[in-house]
């Protein structure tokens, strides 16, 4: 297959993203933003997309930024961030996990100088070319507003429960449930987000008791090992299980407040195989798609000012994540998620706005574990 026609194949969910989830408009300055280990494919189908919604594009391919933590937060080359600070857009092609919105450079592109920054979730050409990537964005913003909806409906007192023992109970304030999939789509100044925009999260836990054993831990990926976490208001307080659960133990109280529980998240994209991203080898590509895909959670622990909205007593410079795959979450007496399958796909009101793009039934199936 030459290059046009693998590029073809990448223009419908380029397309999408860009126009339907980013909203790039005519004289825009959008900088699309990769490095070398980049997929040149895909920088090429998101730029081609941005010049014809009119965009005035410039394309940084800058040298991989060194960050042997891991941690995400490592700036980029102060090259690149004078070109962020210039856009009035950034369609970021590097994964999340990899150069967070928490950098202070991309921070104070979204907050001072109210940049919209969309990272592209599907990275990879092979990615970009699936269903997922095409989802229609009216439609995942109608998923977001029903659960908002119904969370709100639900009420404060949330419940975390799944098959392998996990049972959490947490107060969060119905107001402070946000995500990029329920914000809309992203045309205000300093939106921010990983588009396709299909996730709810709260960063804002009143109080969390309980315990819960996580299916597996984003830095190691799937794994037969247990991880149990035993959680005192809001605090982990000790890990429990194999290898891994040790050396995670040891990270998370080693680092200044790693330990909070500080997020309840989850996906509502139905267009994606988990169980294609559960197959070796791992890397956080995998870990950025599940945590879009419809009923599949990712709760987070430690949480930067970034996230926190300032500086607190309880943020750090750390933020990782755990996996459950078949949740059950309820709000009051609201389900919200029922063994990993969104109730709001069933919502008349979600199904009445998929019908625009064909039988609702197909629109909003979900392909097959």
């Amino acid at each position: 297959m030459n290059k046009d026609d693998k590029l073809n194949e990448l223009r419908e969910g380029a397309a999408n993203l860009v126009f339907n989830y980013a909203c790039v408009r005519e004289g825009e300055n959008v900088c699309v933003y990769a490095d070398t280990k980049s997929d040149p494919l895909v920088t090429e189908a998101i730029a081609e997309a941005a010049r014809q919604a009119g965009g005035r594009v410039v394309v940084v391919v800058a040298d991989e930024t060194l960050d042997p933590q891991a941690s995400g937060l490592v700036d980029p080359l102060p090259i690149a961030v004078n070109a962020f600070f210039a856009a009035d857009v950034i369609l970021c092609i590097l994964s999340v996990f990899k150069m967070q919105w928490s950098t202070k450079a991309l921070s104070k592109a979204v907050k001072e100088y109210g940049v919209r920054l969309a990272y592209i979730g599907p990275n990879t050409a092979t990615e970009l070319a699936k269903d997922w990537a095409k989802f229609p964005a009216e439609v995942s913003y109608a998923l977001g507003r029903q659960t908002i909806a119904d969370l709100k409906a639900g009420g404060a007192e949330i419940t975390l429960t799944d098959a392998g023992g996990t049972n959490l109970r947490a107060r969060v304030n119905p107001d402070s449930w946000s995500g990029a999939g329920t914000r809309g789509p992203m045309k205000e100044k300093g939106a921010y987000g990983v588009i396709p925009a299909s996730t709810i999260s709260t960063q804002h836990i009143e109080k969390i008791n309980g315990r819960i054993v996580l299916d597996f831990l984003e830095t190691f990926g799937p794994s037969d090992e247990v991880c149990e976490l035993v959680v005192e208001d809001n605090w982990i307080t000790d890990v429990l299980g194999g290898a891994q659960a040790k050396m995670f133990k040891e990270r998370l109280f080693s680092i200044k407040n790693a330990n909070l529980f500080s997020q309840l998240a989850w996906g509502f994209n139905p267009k994606g195989r988990i169980s294609d991203y559960l197959q070796p080898p791992w890397d956080k590509n995998k870990m950025s798609i599940l945590t879009r895909l419809a009923g599949v959670m990712h709760p987070g622990f430690g949480s930067t000012p970034f996230q926190q909205g300032k500086e607190t007593k309880v943020t750090g410079n750390f933020h990782t994540h755990g996996v459950l795959l078949a949740p059950t979450l309820k709000a009051g007496d609201r389900t919200i998620i029922e063994n990993g399958r969104l109730t709001a796909l069933d919502a008349p009101a979600v199904r009445s706005i998929a019908e625009k793009y064909g039988n609702p039934d197909e629109v909003l199936a979900l392909v097959k574990k």
